[in-house]
C-alpha cells in the first residue's frame, strides 16, 4: 500500500524522499489542525485511494518526545 508522509519540516521531507514507497508532502504548520481533511484530499488527488475506501492517519509525533501524543485514526474517503 502507498505511504504518504506529511511533514512541516523540509529536511524531514528530503530524508523521506530517499525511502522506498514513501511519498513525502511538505505543508505549513497552520495545516496541522486540519490533518484529516488534508489526508483525505491528497490521497484522492494522488489517486492512492478512491471514494468509499479507508485510509489510516498516524499522527501526534513531535521532535520533543515529551510532547508526543501518537494516535491512529481510520478515515473514510
Amino acid at each position: 500500500a502507498p505511504l504518504v508522509a506529511f511533514s512541516s519540516n523540509i529536511h524531514t521531507c528530503r530524508r523521506l524522499s530517499l525511502m522506498w514507497g514513501v511519498t513525502p508532502i511538505y505543508f505549513e504548520e497552520a495545516d496541522l489542525y486540519q490533518l484529516d481533511k488534508l489526508a483525505r484530499h491528497l490521497t484522492k488527488r494522488l489517486e492512492f485511494a478512491n471514494e468509499g475506501q479507508s485510509i489510516l492517519l498516524v499522527k501526534g509525533f513531535n521532535p520533543d518526545p515529551s510532547q508526543n501524543k501518537p494516535s491512529i485514526t481510520v478515515l473514510e474517503l
